[in-house]
Formats: structure tokens, C-alpha cells, sequence
């Protein structure tokens, strides 16, 4: 209950424009820290490059550099593949296990409207009955 109140005097109290700017702030932070990293691994390369070109010649140097980053290409599709494959076999499972708390509620339904269709027909109406009768209620109290 307490999480409750404290989410709600948070989402009362929040100022959108300070949450903007914040955001705004963030994101262009981070935009220049990417850019950053992504500059210092290009510096690496070359200077990885000249080291190589000193000790195996130019083209050996490039191919084995190429081969090099197209290996941790294959290795970071690999990882998102597997954690895809972790997740839809999640998702499947998690399918396959409403679906089964599910049929017992089905099948008694069908049974129940098979063997005595006027309980069925009344247990209907009395739900349905329940059910709009409380959004009248509601209606009411305003």
C-alpha cells in the first residue's frame, strides 16, 4: 500500500518540463559518449593496424583486422540470436501454461452446457447480471 501512495505523490508532484529537460540533458550526454568510444576504437584499429603493418606487411595486417571485427560482428548476432530464441521459448512456455489452466475452465463450461444447459443459461445471466448491476451502481452514487 505504502508503494502505492509514494508512486502517486511522486506522479502528483512530477514536473514534466524538469523530466524533459533532464531526459534532453541525458541523451545528448550520452550521444557524445558514444561518439567518444566510438572514436577511441577507430584510433585503436589504426593504431593496431600500424603495429600489424610493421610486423606481417599491409594487406596481411588488414585482412587479419577485417577477419578480426567481422568475428565479433558473428559473436554479438550470435548472442542476440540465443537471448531471442531464450525469450520466444519463454514466451511459448508461458503460452502453453495459461493455455492449460485454461482447458479445465473450458472443458467444464462446454460440460456444464452440454448436461444441464439451463444452469448454464442462469449462471450466465447471473454473471452478467453481477456484473452490470455494479457499473449501475456506480452510475448512481454520482
Amino acid at each position: 500500500m505504502s508503494l502505492i501512495v509514494s508512486l502517486l505523490s511522486r506522479a502528483l508532484t512530477l514536473n514534466v518540463r524538469d523530466t524533459m529537460r533532464r531526459a534532453r540533458r541525458n541523451g545528448v550526454l550520452l550521444a557524445f559518449a558514444i561518439l567518444m568510444f566510438l572514436t577511441t576504437y577507430g584510433m585503436l584499429l589504426v593504431a593496431a593496424l600500424f603495429w600489424l603493418t610493421s610486423i606481417y606487411g599491409l594487406m596481411p595486417a588488414i585482412l587479419f583486422l577485417a577477419a578480426a571485427t567481422l568475428l565479433l560482428g558473428l559473436i554479438a548476432v550470435l548472442i542476440v540470436y540465443v537471448a531471442n530464441a531464450k525469450e520466444q521459448q519463454r514466451r511459448l512456455e508461458r503460452q502453453r501454461r495459461i493455455e492449460a489452466a485454461a482447458l479445465p475452465v473450458i472443458s467444464t463450461g462446454l460440460s456444464l452446457i452440454r448436461s444441464r444447459p439451463l444452469m448454464a443459461l442462469g449462471l450466465a445471466i447471473a454473471i452478467l447480471t453481477a456484473t452490470s448491476g455494479s457499473r449501475h451502481d456506480e452510475d448512481e452514487d454520482d
